[in-house]
């Protein structure tokens, strides 16, 4: 082989570190103003050298540059699952740290590796195409005793920033966001200045990739918890008892709202109201700086139920208050079985007159248990999301989780990036008004059993979850660290903006029409072409189309 190569690809190749690599080059890319674009250069040297890179540009303002990390992962992929790069275990392309030290980075000898070039495209920069350059040397360093080889590799890609800007998203998209688990990681305080600085910058990189709904939490979270274990105590409320009457102090939620309203967040979520899976407890919640309630605490004790007879009016007029009427979802339990039905009406009945017209929402993938009305805002499973689309519901919401039946969009590390990236399209598709996924940045164990689980070294929960589920970012040295199936599905969601800027152009037949260009059978969640080519044609197609109309 070559002392080194290198080739431009699009995003949504995955760069194993094989002596291997098909992926088609490309040296054209494009994105909308208001857009994140990206692609990679995937490079390999015949040796184990330090490549340092330079890259000159008229847009290098905009751009920055991420080494494609590899993480080892034992479960990347359900063996049931038939649309998958591989269910084997191995080291897997994800982590996007940003290069350092002058754009430097090492090769393994033989092996491909990547760096993800990410564009952040402003929404009032001006459209136009541009060359940006890179330069790669191999440079002399003083921890070897000998000469490394001469080597001066160029290489350029055009980019074109489009005559358009991106409209806001109207998705409504959770993913669940664990505080405690940045507390317990970064070996700080709750409410910390420290805690309260890592907060900060994990809020903007959620909002930043389309999140827009915060997980908040006013009690410890009730969520991937086993019986008789807890979560760490990080709770915003500060709650006194005496004699039966509760005080409440919205203090630290306040400044939590006021934090997250800055950097851009409009809704926010309170967590579960009972316990996971059935409501058959109550959650556990810091009173007179001690725990109480939790797992012995049955759902239907009236001491509980008193706490949220004066809690609930109190936390509503709080909202209404900070101007976020109807703003603040709440949850009861998530996803009860049919077996706790009686729970979970009990739980209802007494949370749904408390909160007046306060969304109440839940994961919820059994349709029968639907069909009792005992919900009205359901979220189901994406592979039981057509068993709820037939009933007139006020919000189409779908989440995604451990279950990927008959090829339904998802960001494992062993499936191919086009079934992460493709969930925009068919949500435009389906209609789909809210998508929840719950895992922003878990980095327990599996059931919080260890709350100091090295994500870097098994991101798989212990094997109790397929990597890509539990988190969407890293922990990094002092803040999130990017991952490349993240990147990916906000580039859906941008195609998802595309699709909603074309319907406001001309119509939603059109845009149908233009999705459906050669395909023989309606999209869906679980029949899309399984072709990157495919996806890439359409979100090119789409570009072609607003311009059109915009310019015409």
């Amino acid at each position: 082989m070559t002392l080194f190569e290198v080739k431009a690809v699009t995003s949504l190749e995955k760069i194993f570190p094989s002596v291997n690599n098909d992926s088609p080059e490309q040296r054209y890319f494009s994105g909308a103003r208001g857009e994140y674009a990206a692609f990679q250069l995937a490079m390999r040297s015949s040796g184990n050298w330090t490549i340092d890179m330079e890259m000159e540009s008229a847009v290098s303002e905009l751009i920055t540059l991420h080494e494609v990390g590899l993480v080892p992962c034992t479960v990347p992929g359900n063996p049931a699952d038939d649309f998958v790069l591989t269910h084997d275990a191995g080291l897997f392309p994800d982590p996007l740290p940003l290069l350092k030290e002058g754009k430097r980075l090492r090769l393994s000898p033989g092996h491909w590796h990547a760096v993800w070039v990410k564009v952040a495209i402003p929404e009032d920069f001006p459209a136009g195409k541009h060359k940006i350059s890179f330069k790669f040397t191999i440079p002399k360093v003083d921890y070897f005793p000998w000469e490394p080889p001469e080597m001066n590799a160029e290489y350029d890609v055009e980019f074109e920033i489009l005559d358009y800007k991106l409209p806001k998203q109207k998705l409504l998209n959770i993913n669940w966001f664990h505080a405690d688990c940045l507390m317990t990681h970064f070996h700080t305080e709750a409410w910390s200045s420290r805690h309260w600085e890592v907060l900060e910058k994990y809020m903007r990189s959620l909002f930043e990739h389309g999140g827009n709904v915060l997980l908040t939490p006013l009690w410890p979270l009730p969520l991937d918890v086993a019986i008789g274990h807890k979560r760490p105590d990080c709770q915003l409320l500060t709650v006194t008892e005496r004699d039966g009457k509760y005080d409440f102090d919205f203090t630290l939620l306040k400044k939590w709202l006021d934090l997250a309203r800055s950097i851009g967040f409009e809704y926010f979520e309170a967590p579960h109201l009972f316990s996971q899976w059935g409501a058959k407890s109550a959650p556990r919640v810091i009173v007179n700086g001690e725990s109480r309630f939790g797992w012995e605490c049955a759902a239907n004790s009236e001491e509980y139920r008193n706490c949220l007879t004066q809690l609930l009016p109190q936390l509503t007029a709080f909202f209404d208050r900070e101007g976020l009427h109807g703003k603040l979802f709440f949850h009861i339990s998530d996803e009860p079985p049919l077996a706790f039905l009686e729970n979970y009406r009990y739980a209802a009945s007494v949370v749904k007159p408390l909160v007046g017209d306060y969304p109440v929402i839940d994961a919820l993938s059994d349709v029968d248990f639907f069909k009792t009305g005992a919900i009205a805002e359901p979220i189901p499973a994406t592979p039981k999301f057509a068993d709820f689309e037939q009933f007139d519901l006020k919000r189409r919401w779908v989440y995604y989780c451990g279950d990927y039946e008959k090829g339904v969009p998802n960001r494992q590390f062993g499936l191919p990036s086009m079934r992460n990236r493709v969930f925009g399209i068919l949500a435009y598709v389906h209609k789909i008004d809210g998508f929840l996924h719950w895992g922003f940045n878990f980095y327990f164990s599996q059931n919080s059993v260890n709350w100091y689980h090295d994500v870097w070294k098994d991101p798989t929960g212990g094997n109790g979850f397929t990597g890509g589920g539990p988190f969407n970012v890293y922990p990094g040295e002092d803040g999130p660290v990017d991952s490349l199936h993240h990147e990916v599905f906000r580039e859906g969601l941008q195609d998802m903006r595309a699709c909603t800027l074309l319907e406001e152009l001309s119509s939603r037949e059109e845009v149908m029409k233009l999705l459906h260009e050669g395909l023989t059978e309606p999209l869906s969640l679980t029949c899309y072409p399984r072709s990157t080519k495919w996806l890439l044609d359409v979100r090119s197609r789409l570009d072609n189309a607003i311009l059109e109309k915009l310019h015409k």
